[in-house]
Formats: structure tokens, C-alpha cells, sequence
């Protein structure tokens, strides 16, 4: 069976890779392709042959935290056979499974996984040093590989130091922008996309460019926290303090709507 599926030139390494690689880092800012691009070619490849993908983020509450509608999605659109779509589950008849798991919720469940062929991480600045240093031993069958998708929070994101700031020979690094996949974005993220070039650049940088959060950005964030000290929204409960947070990034990033 002929499966014809347009994979962005940023991507043609995970298709026709250039040598063996361990690591794949594909990293940068928002509406690049990143997991989209990934979700379909593991797809198509778990179609041509079987092999078993660990799907991992660094939590997941819920089933619906993971890629799961991203892999089903691929299947359906490219009308893939053989597979069986579960709310928990992604199966071929051919032995391919996608397997998904938040590391920090259950790691003794990511130790004994055996006979993994490709982990995914997804949104992996979110990983904490002691989830990859989980992940990376426990895919140790012959051959397999990682692919890390993210895009940058802080300079000091374990996944960056560890991995993708200084790569090793069997490392792949590559950074893909809105830019490059241009042909394929609507003209709703053009112009949103345009819109905070214009009017927040710092923000631009960090958002659609995938930079860290630099020293500018951040004294965005400080003065809204300043504020809600000001303000006695920020209590001493941890979680108090966290839905504070949670909400002047919501009330900041709504602002280019506005």
C-alpha cells in the first residue's frame, strides 16, 4: 500500500535520517509542525512495520493529556489500516502499540516497560533532570531512539542542558520556526502571529521564535506577580500560589485576542 504524506522539509530527517541517531530535538515556538509532524510520521511507520512507541510527558492526569488524539488523528486522516482506536489505547494487527505515560506520576511503571522502539517526549522543557535520567536507560533495546519536541521555557530546561545544548555525535538538534513550515500555517496564525511581532516583541521571541524566557519578558511576569503580592492574592498554600501563576500566564497570553 502507497501511503503519499507531505512532511515538511524540516522534518525529512526523521523520515530519511542521515546516519543512526539516539536523540532527535526538535524544538522552537509555536504552530511549527512540531508534534503534528511527528504524530503522523510515527504513524505511517508503525503502519509499515511493528514496533512500540512509548509516548511520555513529564505528567499526565489523564489520558487527554497525552498524544493520543494527535497519533488518531494522523491515522484517520491518511486512512492508515490494521489499527484499533481505544480512549486508552493505539493498536495495529500488525504488533505496532503506542504506549502513553506521565513519568513523574508513576515512575516504576517507566523502569519496567521492555521492548521499546522509539520514546516520544513531548513537551519535554517540562521534563525534570530525574524523569530523563529515568527515560534514557529504560529505552535500551537495540536500535531505539528518542524524539524530544519542545519549545523553550527557561535557559536552564534540563532537557536543553542535558541533551540538546551540546550534542553529542549521535544527537540530532534542530529548530523549526513558523516560518518555515509557512505554506502549511492558516491565515489566523499569520496575522496572530504577526500581531504580537508589532505589539509585544519580547513576548514574540519567547512564543514564536521558541527563545527562553529572557530578562524582559520575565519582568512582565515579575510586575504581575509584584501586583498580586500587593493585591493579597498570593497566599502561603502552595496551590493558591501555583493558580496564581497559572492565571497572569492565562491573562498575559489572552492579550494578543484583545
Amino acid at each position: 500500500m502507497e501511503i503519499n504524506v507531505d512532511i515538511p522539509e524540516p522534518f525529512q530527517e526523521l523520515v530519511q535520517p542521515t546516519k543512526k541517531w539516539r536523540h532527535y530535538c526538535y524544538y522552537g515556538g509555536r504552530s511549527s509542525g512540531k508534534s503534528t509532524t511527528v504524530a503522523t510520521v510515527l504513524a505511517v511507520q508503525a503502519t509499515a512495520k511493528p514496533i512500540r512507541i512509548l509516548c511520555a510527558r513529564e505528567y499526565q492526569a489523564s489520558i487527554a493529556d497525552s498524544v493520543h488524539k494527535l497519533l488518531a488523528d494522523a491515522i484517520e486522516k491518511y486512512k492508515l489500516p490494521g489499527w484499533e482506536i481505544t480512549r486508552e489505547s493505539i493498536r495495529n494487527k500488525n504488533g505496532s502499540e503506542a504506549i502513553f505515560r506521565g513519568v513523574r506520576n508513576n515512575p516504576q511503571s517507566i523502569k519496567s516497560l521492555e521492548g521499546i522502539d522509539v520514546c516520544w517526549g513531548e513537551e519535554a522543557a517540562a521534563f525534570s533532570a530525574e524523569s530523563i535520567d529515568i527515560l534514557v536507560p529504560t529505552i535500551r533495546k537495540e536500535g531505539s531512539y528518542f524524539i524530544w519536541t519542545f519549545n523553550r521555557t527557561a535557559i536552564s530546561d534540563p532537557i536543553w542542558e542535558k541533551i540538546a545544548s551540546n550534542p553529542d555525535e549521535r544527537t540530532f538538534v534542530k529548530k523549526v520556526n513558523s516560518t518555515d513550515i509557512e505554506r502549511l500555517l492558516s491565515k489566523e496564525i499569520i496575522f496572530e502571529r504577526e500581531k504580537m511581532r508589532t505589539e509585544n516583541p519580547d513576548l514574540f521571541q519567547h512564543i514564536w521564535l521558541g527563545e527562553p524566557l529572557s530578562a524582559n519578558t520575565g519582568s512582565v511576569y515579575g510586575k504581575q506577580l509584584q501586583q498580586a503580592r500587593v493585591d493579597g492574592r498570593i497566599g502561603k498554600g502552595r496551590h493558591q500560589i501555583f493558580g496564581t501563576l497559572f492565571r497572569m500566564v492565562a491573562d498575559i497570553l489572552g492579550r494578543r485576542k484583545g
